[in-house]
């Protein structure tokens, strides 16, 4: 009797790579990548109390306050903002109290479960936002899958370490990153806090204003202002 297991194996593993549109290499990168993505991360001191980090289109805020630390929006993927996270906490040595998302967009929820302990908010039409990405993964990890794909042909057709081929490069681990969340079933992470019109946080030294003013963007973009800081924060 002829033995079918390997033709087998062979045949699932096409099934699935149909079915997810992402082989393993796209779910994972090597230490090479690893420490390429440590030298590509990005780190910003607005003023004495903020910490702007970033990672090509990814990035969150870090606002130190006499109660501890607001993160304003969460990334991409827990793999990304857990760099950030730790950056953060090596330049403020304090507890995470809140995060504060702009909107429900999953490139800016993505990295809410770093922060466990920390308290979320958001606007009420939050949920609506929920991407497919939670709500859909098996869909949700053909749609990368394909993404990384493209992402992948345009750097071999890029000039190795040009402009270019690093602002592909970091969309292309953002987006397998993100893709390794979804293969994990890593939940989406919804607001504790959630407001109408506005409202206002007051950590004794700082005030953060929010404001809903309507549907943009997203049906739950916030405006977010920090007067004692001067700063403002409009997400996309």
């Amino acid at each position: 009797m002829m033995n079918n297991g390997p033709l087998v194996s062979l045949f699932l593993c096409f099934w699935l790579y149909s079915l997810t549109g992402c082989s393993p290499k796209q779910s994972t990168y090597n230490d090479i990548d690893s420490k390429k993505v440590d030298s590509l991360i990005r780190v910003q001191r607005i003023n004495s109390r903020t910490l702007l980090v970033n990672f090509g289109y990814d990035a969150i805020t870090g606002i130190v306050t006499e109660q501890g630390i607001v993160i304003v929006d969460a990334g991409i993927s827990t793999d990304l903002t857990g760099k950030y996270r730790k950056l953060i906490e090596d330049a403020f040595h304090k507890d995470f109290i809140y995060v504060i998302n702009t909107h429900g967009h999953h490139d800016h929820i993505g990295g809410n479960s770093v922060f466990p302990e920390a308290k979320f908010v958001g606007h009420i039409n939050f949920p609506a936002d929920i991407s497919e990405r939670w709500t859909n993964p098996s869909k949700s990890m053909i749609s990368l899958g394909s993404i990384i794909e493209d992402y992948e042909q345009q750097l071999h057709q890029s000039t190795p370490d040009s402009n270019e081929w690093y602002d592909i490069f970091t969309q292309k681990i953002r987006y397998m990153s993100a893709y390794s969340d979804v293969k994990n079933r890593v939940p989406a992470r919804l607001p504790d806090i959630t407001f109408s019109d506005s409202m206002t946080i007051e950590l004794g030294d700082t005030v953060f204003e929010m404001i809903y003013f309507g549907k943009s963007h997203s049906e739950s973009d916030i405006v977010i202002y920090v007067p004692e800081l001067k700063l403002i924060f409009t997400g996309d």
